[in-house]
Order: structure tokens, then C-alpha cells, then sequence
């Protein structure tokens, strides 16, 4: 009877020892695979965060060059209005140093 006794007492120390060492291998697959599922979303996230980065300044520039685009069509009407503004008044010029050498 004590045979028996400490018999079940070996099995059952036995099977707690392959309990434990079957619940440390599954806990260190686990954290192993938590591990690689963080790299991974924070690869995914650097990633995004690289594309969204680049799209806005793809669309910072466009908005940059129609802005410019834009300007210098203006500067260049204002060259063109000036232009004619000073042929006019090369007329009066022309007329005022005539009237001078007379």
C-alpha cells in the first residue's frame, strides 16, 4: 500500500514536471510569435508611415508648382502691362526731348 502511495506520488510529480516543462515551451513559442507579430506590424507601420510621408509631399510640391506656375503668369502680365505703359509714355518722352532741343 505505501508502494502504491508513493508509486502515485512519482507519477503524479512526473506528470507535473511534463505539465510545467510542456506549459514553458508553449509560453516561450508564444512570446516568440508575439515577438515576430510586433516587428512585423511595426515594419507595416514604419512602412505606411513612409508612404503617407511621401504622398504628402508629392502633393506639397504640385500645390508648390501650380502656385509658382501661377505667379508667374501674373508676373508676367504685369511685365506685359508695363511694357505697354512705357511705349505709351516713349511717345511723350520722344515728344518732351524734341521740344527741349527746339
Amino acid at each position: 500500500m505505501i508502494e502504491d502511495t508513493v508509486k502515485a506520488i512519482r507519477e503524479a510529480e512526473e506528470k507535473a514536471d511534463s505539465l510545467l516543462a510542456d506549459a514553458k515551451n508553449e509560453s516561450a513559442a508564444l512570446i516568440a510569435k508575439a515577438k515576430e507579430e510586433a516587428a512585423a506590424i511595426t515594419k507595416q507601420a514604419e512602412a505606411d508611415a513612409l508612404a503617407e510621408k511621401k504622398a504628402r509631399l508629392a502633393e506639397a510640391e504640385k500645390e508648390g508648382e501650380a502656385f509658382l506656375a501661377g505667379a508667374m503668369e501674373e508676373v508676367a502680365r504685369d511685365i506685359e502691362a508695363m511694357k505697354l505703359i512705357a511705349g505709351n509714355n516713349e511717345g511723350k518722352a520722344v515728344e518732351t526731348l524734341l521740344s527741349e532741343l527746339v
